[in-house]
């Protein structure tokens, strides 16, 4: 993942380069286990990090950025799941209205079979 960040070409001449800043393999990682919902405490022990630099990669913009585009596509992925989910738990709820619905009727008419 890269971003870009304007930096400074000669600080007498005012002008600007572009620096294209690049994420390491180990900071990408971090980036989706954040991203995912883990503590810095658990991917530092999951990765032998010092959550000190989890910390300091979080105040870059770069991994800053990284992290809450991975939140957003996360996000997207979590309601369409959950629309989903919603539709599946509707049919089980009607299902179970219905069976209900004809055990209140059974145990309507189960005293009329024994009176008669």
């Amino acid at each position: 993942m890269t971003s870009k960040k304007t930096m400074p070409a000669n600080p007498d001449s005012g002008e600007n380069t572009v620096k294209v800043m690049r994420m390491s393999e180990i900071q990408q990682e971090v980036a989706e286990l954040l991203a995912t919902g883990h503590t810095a405490r658990e991917i530092a022990s999951m990765m032998g990090l010092s959550e000190l630099t989890i910390a300091r990669w979080r105040q870059q913009p770069e991994f800053f950025s990284a992290v809450n585009n991975l939140l957003k596509d996360n996000d997207s992925a979590l309601l369409e799941r959950l629309y989903n989910l919603a539709i599946k738990a509707m049919e089980v709820l009607e299902a179970v209205i219905e069976i209900i619905s004809d055990i209140l009727h059974l145990w309507n008419i189960f005293p009329v079979l024994f009176i008669n």
